[in-house]
């Protein structure tokens, strides 16, 4: 299996490379907060993984209303495998309470301490520097709503 690298993001060192790497540091920055957000969450009873669901409005589309995200976490060696799965939907015309499944994208990475390293990647970067803000914002709202910080 080929394994190609998207970028290594490692806590402080980020900050130190020069201006055209710190937008691609900023994303990473904000994966290893999803990451940390999610994994602060904990497993559910009798699960070694974890696995949390959120319905977010990333576009602000009032024809798609809400994409799905998913995050999955679980121990892979001295790491942690972590998957974001963002799912896009559209909705079928004239129809606003039928929405179908476009298009399901992924960002597969490994963490191991405060370092990501970023093994697989669906999204283009543009559409990072958009979703993941957008993400992360809505992990953290939700978190609240159901108290847990």
């Amino acid at each position: 299996m080929e394994r190609r690298n998207f970028l290594i993001w490692m806590g402080a060192n980020a900050f130190s490379l020069g201006s055209a790497e710190k937008e691609k540091c900023k994303l990473l920055k904000a994966l290893f907060s999803i990451y940390r957000e999610v994994k602060d969450m904990g497993c559910r009873p009798g699960e070694d993984f974890i696995k949390r669901e959120f319905h977010l409005d990333l576009d602000g589309k009032r024809e798609n209303r809400e994409e799905h995200i998913v995050v999955l976490i679980h121990n892979e060696g001295n790491g942690d495998k972590f998957i974001l799965q963002v799912t896009f939907f559209k909705t079928k015309s004239n129809y606003y309470d039928t929405r179908n499944a476009e298009d399901i994208r992924n960002i597969t990475c490994i963490v191991n301490g405060d370092v990501i390293e970023v093994i697989k990647n669906e999204l283009k970067e543009d559409e990072l520097n958009i979703l993941l803000p957008k993400i992360l914002k809505g992990i953290r709202e939700e978190k609240k709503l159901l108290k847990l910080n």
